[in-house]
């Protein structure tokens, strides 16, 4: 086995060790968000799916309209938090502006 770890002084030892944790810890961070997200999505979707066959059909089309909304506004914030200046979508000065005007 290789000791080029122990052969390192004892900071450049510490910074190793403090970023391959750091690296796990994001790794593990990481998957259970994945998993998280996809139970998530998951459960909606079988909710929706419940709801969109029962035999009441104004009921399944406001379900189905309702989930499609919410998606729809979902894919909508995230894409102007990703860009929030720029865009279509931006966020400028001007509800501000309108709370507090420049003096």
């Amino acid at each position: 086995m290789s000791d080029w770890l122990h052969d390192l002084p004892v900071i450049w030892m510490a910074l190793v060790v403090f970023a391959a944790t750091y690296l796990t810890a994001g790794l593990i961070h990481a998957a259970v968000n994945l998993v998280i997200f996809g139970l998530y999505l998951a459960f909606t979707a079988a909710l929706v799916w419940v709801i969109s066959h029962c035999e009441n059909r104004r009921t399944s089309v406001i379900a189905m309209g309702l989930f499609a909304t919410g998606v729809t506004v979902s894919v909508l914030l995230i894409a102007s938090h990703n860009r929030r200046f720029t865009g279509e979508i931006s966020v400028g000065p001007d509800p501000l502006l309108q709370v507090r005007p420049e003096s």
